[in-house]
């Protein structure tokens, strides 16, 4: 029998079955077959209300010391039936918490849904050595695998958690960065389009520029700053000249480019007698120093004496006549590729206005515009 130094017995505790048992009254009054005890182990106690041999089971508050007695008696006859923790135990025991506390450090940060496997686990280890109880009548104890793999989770929960809060307070600090930084950068992309738009005519300039003619002009940039943009000068009392141009790409760098764009093809049309030289010394002035950018222009002079229109297309949206029955017409040009990408000889292309009738310049940005519904 697997008894311990003090003589203890660890028991598989039961409850003993009716037909265990004898009432002695029974016996007395011959109310049990003679032979009802042949051949057993018969144990002699009390039963009574009031009896000092009352002890506390595990399944039981109060039991009677001749049942516990029984049962003591049933496994030694038996060779079975008591409980047994080997020296073995130990190991499995806390090697099933170490294995669940690595893999719980392991896993459990990197892969947030396998937190379901942590009550999994609990159930599955209380599981096991529930039936290693029942079937086998081994005592493994879970307490150290629970208590390692539970107080790993809980530790991983902490640390996820104070490291979430900081992940956290690290996002909203730099949130308020970044709003700092936008208001800074929205206010100088404000400055820089008021700067931009000041270098175009004004609209009262361009409708008091002659008599004669009537001009308009409207920009407005898609982002705070652009490459569109436009310009018209007085060559001579009876000869007045237009630039529409886009330079390719948004923003700072388009913006930087169309001041000087702007800037080269004012002072080439100022300077420059042939519309087709005025062409060339753009396309040789804008390519030099820039590998990054080119720019589609039209350029053009009219004689606001007989109303005709010599106009340079670089690459750029054909104008549109609008005649004074207002019919309206593509002017369809031969042109050229656009600046700053190869010399070509730009055509020179004339047309003739006459009085009451319009020519509309524009650029892609008008093309290309979509309302909400697309």
């Amino acid at each position: 029998m697997p008894i311990d130094p003090k003589g203890s017995l660890l028991l598989h505790f039961g409850k003993l079955p009716p037909s265990a048992t004898t009432s002695a009254v029974d016996l007395l009054r011959k109310g049990v077959p003679s032979d009802a005890l042949a051949g057993k182990a018969v144990l002699i106690g009390l039963t009574a209300k009031g009896t000092a041999d009352i002890v506390p089971t595990p399944i039981e508050a109060e039991a009677f010391g001749i049942y516990v007695q029984a049962q003591a008696l049933d496994a030694i006859l038996r060779g079975r039936g008591w409980l047994a923790r080997p020296a073995w135990a130990p190991i499995p025991e806390w090697a099933v918490a170490a294995l669940l506390a690595l893999l719980t450090a392991l896993f459990l940060p990197r892969f947030k849904r396998l937190w379901f496997a942590v009550p999994v686990a609990v159930i599955a280890l209380l599981g096991l050595s529930f039936a290693a109880f029942q079937q086998s009548s081994l005592l493994l104890d879970p307490t150290p695998s629970l208590a390692l793999g539970v107080s790993a989770a809980i530790g991983v929960g902490v640390g996820m958690f104070a490291e979430a809060r900081r992940e956290r307070e690290r996002l909203r600090e730099a949130l308020v960065e970044e709003r700092v930084a936008t208001a800074a950068t929205e206010a100088e992309l404000k400055a820089a389009r008021a700067i931009q738009l000041g270098m175009l005519p004004r609209r009262d300039f361009l409708s008091c520029l002659d008599l004669r003619v009537g001009i308009h002009a409207t920009l407005e940039p898609a982002r705070s700053v652009g490459g569109d943009f436009y310009d018209v000068v007085r060559l001579s009392a009876d000869r007045v000249a237009f630039t529409v141009a886009d330079v390719t790409g948004k923003g700072v760098p388009a913006s930087l480019f169309m001041a000087v764009s702007k800037a080269l093809s004012k002072s080439v049309m100022l300077r420059t007698e042939s519309l087709a030289g005025a062409a060339a010394v753009l396309n040789e002035e804008l390519s030099r120093d820039n590998a990054d950018s080119g720019v589609t222009m039209l350029i053009g002079v009219i004689d606001l004496m007989t109303g005709e229109v010599a106009m340079v297309n670089a690459g750029h949206e054909d104008p549109i006549r609008l005649y004074s029955d207002g019919t309206a017409q593509d002017v369809k040009m031969e042109g050229g590729p656009p600046f700053c990408i190869v010399d070509y000889p730009w055509p020179v292309e004339t047309i003739t206005l006459r009085p009451g009738e319009a020519l509309l310049l524009l650029t892609d940005g008008v093309t290309e515009a979509q309302d909400q519904g697309g």
